[in-house]
């Protein structure tokens, strides 16, 4: 007995749920024809235990009938019409069939005929309006099937063909969220000037597609056209954003690694921001021999850095490096002799990992210059948690508006790792206003461009903001 159960447990659950399907399919159509909605788990709990009845005394599986419901909804019916049904049924099960004969034949075809003509009429000429041609000829597709093969036929083929409309739809679905370059597009990474105007004006080398939705074959297959559609030396790094993807299948893995396998072979530098749903398909998919590897990361904001790291790194016809110690902070100053002069007006500070620089609302009036290490700007958000704004690496300046504005902070600062800085005070700046009016004059200009960089780096977050 346990061995035939055990064999017949697939059929149970193919059992369960076809049924289930049946439920919900058929409790939509009633919400279309009473113009009400239903609650479906009352009628799920309902519907399983008029099952394990009807199961107990040897029965089928009962289902929701939409054409007895219209019936009785269209004739007057309420509660009690199915009452007596079921009074009917259980007469029959103990031998009353015999009062199904008082029933005249013709009035049983002519009920079924009337019946079958209303929901012609409501399935395909009421509707032949409000539904599209492709829509229209699903339902007259599935009638026909009905007719033809019977209704199991015609529900697994209404079922197939849904499958098949969806998939043809969604693939035809927007699935690029942003299609841009670098040189609009940057990560929470606070740079020196010099560099900030590097990548405006060489980011466009960076092409940058921002993806998202589940990416099944014929999202891939069009996000591959996407991706060939540009000049083969237009761009030398690609990146490919599926951090916010919900999900990968197979075959949509092998037409990525076909990105992968050309920006390789043509030496480009491809970098994919994976979300955790399909990173651990993609790292499982098998390389082909002799192609490099892509950068992966699990953010859009971490590969916009790598990015920026990968073209900083390529350029070529740099002026040679000053020989003196102040060559990464203090660049928007020509000459070792300017660097030397305003240095004279800093102080020299030295941070541990995991020391912070200064607290959000804390009151201050200077400016720091890092020379070296790398800190990172928190903030407090809801239930206490830090939430990280944005990264700041060797050569940049940070809080230059409390110096003119006198402000308390708005953030924190934090360092990541041991941090030497050059500090300016307010008491410093206007000593060099004083002495040295051409430097302070030249560091005005450098934190107007400096302003200008942050504004823009914060247009650029609010367009990759979802929407």
């Amino acid at each position: 007995m346990l061995m035939q159960l055990v064999q017949l447990a697939p059929s149970f659950f193919a059992l369960a749920f076809v049924g289930t399907l049946t439920v919900l399919l058929s409790l939509s159509s009633l919400e279309l024809t009473y113009h009400r909605d239903f609650k479906l788990e009352p009628a799920l709990r309902l519907h399983g235990r008029m099952t394990l009845a009807t199961a107990l005394l040897g029965g089928y599986m009962g289902v929701l009938s939409i054409g007895r419901s219209t019936m009785c909804r269209q004739t007057g019916g309420g509660r009690w019409s199915g009452l007596v049904i079921a009074a009917v049924c259980v007469a029959v099960l103990f031998g009353l069939g015999w009062l199904m004969a008082w029933i005249p034949k013709v009035a049983l075809g002519a009920l079924v005929l009337y019946l079958g003509v209303g929901m012609l009429r409501q399935w395909l000429w009421d509707l032949r309006k409000d539904l599209s041609q492709a829509d229209l000829l699903q339902v007259a597709s599935i009638l026909v099937c009905v007719i033809a093969f019977g209704y199991v036929v015609g529900f697994l083929a209404g079922l197939l063909a849904a499958c098949i409309f969806f998939v043809v739809n969604y693939s035809h679905m927007p699935y690029i969220r942003l299609d841009t370059t670098l040189a609009t597009v940057r990560s929470s990474v606070i740079r020196e000037v010099s560099d900030q105007q590097y990548l405006s004006a060489s980011g466009s080398a960076c092409r940058i597609g921002r993806f998202e939705g589940f990416i099944f074959f014929g999202v891939a297959n069009s996000i591959y056209e996407w991706y060939r559609a540009a000049a083969a030396d237009r761009f030398s790094v690609l990146l490919l954003d599926f951090s916010h993807a919900k999900g990968i299948d197979q075959s949509a893995v092998s037409v990525l690694q076909k990105i992968v396998r050309n920006e390789s072979l043509h030496g480009k530098r491809l970098i994919l921001a994976l979300s955790d749903q399909i990173h651990p398909l993609f790292s499982n998919a098998p390389a082909a021999p002799g192609v490099g590897q892509p950068s992966i990361t699990h953010s859009f904001d971490a590969a916009l850095e790598v990015a920026e790291e990968i073209l900083l790194a390529s350029r070529t016809g740099q002026a040679p490096a000053v020989a003196d110690s102040f060559t990464r902070s203090l660049k928007f100053l020509e000459s070792a002799q300017d660097r030397q002069a305003f240095a004279e007006f800093l102080e020299e500070m030295q941070l541990n990992q995991g020391d912070t620089l200064f607290v959000e609302g804390q009151a201050s009036d200077e400016t720091y210059f890092v020379e070296s290490g790398r800190l990172e700007v928190v903030k407090t958000g809801l239930h206490h948690s830090a939430i990280r704004l944005a990264k700041i690496v060797a050569g940049s300046m940070i809080g230059e508006m409390a110096l003119y504005s006198g402000r308390p902070r708005t953030a924190s600062v934090i360092a990541v790792e041991p941090v030497m800085l050059r500090v300016l005070t307010h008491e410093g700046w206007n000593r060099m206003k004083m002495q040295r009016p051409d430097l302070a004059s030249r560091f005005d200009h450098h934190v107007i461009l400096s302003l200008a960089n942050t504004v823009g780096r914060a247009n650029a977050a609010l367009s990759q903001q979802d929407g």
